[in-house]
């Protein structure tokens, strides 16, 4: 039987719920060692980017927009600190589309930069819908990996934009169907986490996101 773990409904995110990866967040849910778990997660910015509403425009009317939100902390029954814990995803699910943007002042192509762009995008079955500038239909084939998946530290909260012994923002491609990772247990339960799922990237974030 598939235990299944929901997001944290909008309303109720917030920066202590979703902003870090520490050991003072309180577990959504308990499973024990060996279930098998299915995960919901939100987008990088909390869902509020959409075809008609930049993260910016969402910004100016008033709404809240978090980076890297993350399902979780999720308590494992008998993970103790020292063991390590290994992780096995069985499948991703991707939503019917998504979005790709640069920004200024966080790519290292910021001579190049004129203004920030948001990019949508279809997700079609195995394939990725990205119309260009001149209205042209780029089909890539996706290729869906977690970005963000750790455990908690042993001594302190760390955001869940940064990677780290634990796991963390990692956005490692190999993190993908089919892979095992192996984490260090610091914490009782070791208090697992992740979200920021992306359909296809390259190896890193030229753009400042992906």
């Amino acid at each position: 039987m598939v235990k299944k773990i929901s997001r944290v409904p909008f309303e109720q995110l917030s920066p202590e719920s979703t902003g870090v990866i520490g050991l003072y967040s309180q577990p959504i849910s308990y499973v024990d060692l060996e279930e098998e778990v299915e995960l919901e997660t939100w987008d990088c910015t909390g869902n509020v980017v959409k075809p008609w509403q930049s993260r910016q425009q969402a910004l100016d009317r008033g709404i809240k927009s978090w980076s890297n939100p993350i399902t979780g902390p999720i308590y494992i029954k008998g993970a103790d600190p020292g063991d390590t814990l290994l992780v096995e995803i069985l499948e991703i699910k991707l939503s019917d589309n998504g979005f790709t943007s640069i920004s200024q002042g966080v790519t290292p192509l910021n001579l190049y930069i004129e203004q920030s762009k948001t990019r949508f995008c279809e997700v079609i079955g195995s394939h990725i819908h990205f119309i260009n500038e001149k209205g042209h239909d780029i089909i890539i084939d996706s290729e869906p990996f977690i970005g963000t998946i750790g455990v908690s530290p042993s001594s302190e909260a760390v955001s869940t934009i940064t990677p780290g012994n634990h796991g963390g923002n990692m956005d490692c491609i190999d993190i993908h169907e089919g892979s095992l990772l192996m984490l260090p247990v610091s914490r009782p339960g070791a208090l697992f986490s992740l979200g920021d799922v992306h359909a296809v990237q390259g190896d890193g974030e030229i753009s400042g996101t992906a």
